[in-house]
């Protein structure tokens, strides 16, 4: 059976949960008792966070601009 990351479930959330992971990511990554190992962890799941967020953006805005069209 394969396990499952946090980064599996980043299609799942709504746009206001990614921004509230977004930003748990960042205030782990400020504070000053996080590892190395810990932080590049955090760094990459904050960029797939991002990456999910910025995806969802460009299609939010692709979908007004064909209504837009249609118009």
């Amino acid at each position: 059976m394969e396990k499952k990351t946090k980064g599996d479930k980043l299609e799942t959330m709504t746009y206001a949960e990614l921004e509230k992971e977004a930003n748990a990511v960042l205030e782990k990554l400020q504070k000053a008792d996080i590892g190395l190992d810990e932080s590049k962890k955090e760094y990459d799941y904050g960029k797939k966070v991002l990456d999910e967020m910025e995806k969802r953006l460009a299609k939010m805005i692709a979908d007004v601009q064909n209504e837009v069209r249609e118009e």
